[in-house]
Parts: C-alpha cells; sequence; structure tokens
C-alpha cells in the first residue's frame, strides 16, 4: 500500500475485493479508510450495483460486478460522476488482465495491480480533459439514484450497514442498449406517423369520390355527356 503525501489528490483510495477478501488496494493517503472500508465490505449485497457512502470529509463509491467490488474513496467535494467513472476505467482493465480467476483469488493475491490502481487514481485526480473525454460515456450512469449515506451517523449507532435503506443502480443497461432502444423508439414514431399519413390520403380520396360520385353518378355518365356536348 503506497502513500503520496506531496500533492493533494481527489481520489486517495482504492481497492478491488471479494466479499471481504481485499484482493488488491492503494492508498494515496495514510489514515483509517481501510479500517472503514472493510465494514461497508461486509455489508454490500452481492450483486451489480453502485453505492456511495460518506463518511467525515470522504465519498465511499462502491460498485460491484459480477460479484467483485471495485470501491474507491474521493474527496467529498469531487463528487460522484467521475469516481464511479474511475472504477469503470478500473474494472475492464482488471477484468480484462485477470478475467474470472477473482473468483477463487487469495487475500491480496493481485497486489502487482497496486501500480495501475495508483496511476489511475492520480490520472483521474489531475487531468482536466478526464471529465471532458468521458462524458459522452456517461449518459446510461447517471448517478441521481446512487444514494449517499451517512456512515459516521451509522456507525455511532453500533456499526449497522444494512439497518439503513440502500437505493442502488442497475447495471444492466449500458450505452448500447440505451442508443438501441432511443432508435426503436424513433423507428416506431415514424411509422406511426406514416400510418398516419396514409391513412389521412385515403380518407382524403374516399371524400373526393364521393363528391364524384355525388356529381357524375356512380357510372360517372353525367360528366362523360357534358364533355361530349
Amino acid at each position: 500500500m503506497s502513500k503520496t503525501n506531496q500533492k493533494k489528490y481527489e481520489i486517495v483510495y482504492c481497492c478491488i475485493a471479494r466479499g471481504t477478501t481485499i484482493l488488491v488496494d492503494s492508498s494515496l493517503i495514510e489514515g483509517n479508510l481501510n479500517e472503514i472500508t472493510f465494514k461497508i465490505l461486509k455489508k454490500i449485497d452481492n450483486i451489480d450495483s453502485k453505492i456511495s457512502y460518506s463518511y467525515q470529509k470522504y465519498l465511499f463509491h462502491c460498485m460491484t460486478v459480477h460479484g467483485i467490488i471495485y470501491l474507491c474513496v474521493s474527496r467529498e467535494d469531487f463528487g460522484r460522476r467521475i469516481p464511479f467513472l474511475f472504477l469503470d476505467q478500473v474494472q475492464k482493465k482488471f477484468f480484462l488482465q485477470y478475467g474470472d480467476e477473482a473468483q477463487t483469488a487469495e487475500e491480496f493475491e493481485y497486489q502487482e495491480f497496486e501500480e495501475y490502481l495508483e496511476k489511475e487514481m492520480i490520472e483521474f485526480s489531475t487531468n482536466p480533459e478526464i471529465d471532458k473525454l468521458t462524458k459522452v460515456k456517461s449518459q446510461v450512469n447517471d448517478l441521481k439514484d446512487v444514494l449517499v449515506t451517512d456512515i459516521e451517523k451509522l456507525l455511532s449507532r453500533g456499526e449497522k450497514i444494512n439497518d439503513l435503506v440502500v437505493k442502488s443502480e442497475n447495471l444492466s443497461m449500458n450505452g448500447y442498449a440505451y442508443k438501441r432502444k432511443a432508435v426503436n423508439v424513433k423507428r416506431r414514431m415514424w411509422f406511426q406517423k406514416l400510418r398516419y399519413q396514409i391513412l389521412l390520403i385515403f380518407v382524403l380520396l374516399l371524400v373526393i369520390f364521393f363528391i364524384l360520385v355525388g356529381v357524375c353518378g356512380i357510372s360517372f355518365r353525367k360528366c362523360r355527356k357534358k364533355e361530349e356536348d
């Protein structure tokens, strides 16, 4: 676990765990963040979700994917969007490198991955272009429904994290599904509009037909006689 105190970073701690088994972690500051992290890990459900907790001046962001928990700690004023984008980046890299091996790995078995975590924490904390480059990718990662729970109050009542009602964000919809749904809706609206136009044309033709029948008769003889005269 590395400690970097020369500069104030926004994302200061990160770990990847399976339940309470931490597979790798990295910290840029000293403190008891890993102790609070362990208390949180004990209570996180083994379902795909995104949750944020508050503790003092920090936010603990948790993202669970296929039973593996990706957790990072950021300063409270850094918000939630970029930390979850950071976790998404970490998840993709970790899964690409280790795949399903993490399901049976032992504690701190992947500590060599710490170097990558530290590098990405610094990058996401200091690079102003990160936010600009990732805005499009965050369309379906709207964090309005991510609940921020006050851990400080929680711990004072006996550390019963499961006593709180935690609102999770479903991860099942990705960017592709979102765009595909939008295209399908647009297509349905277009076909509906086309049907209305065809129906309108049919009604107009029908009205014109009845007008002609009224003026010229069913066989149009009256109109032909006028032309012959």
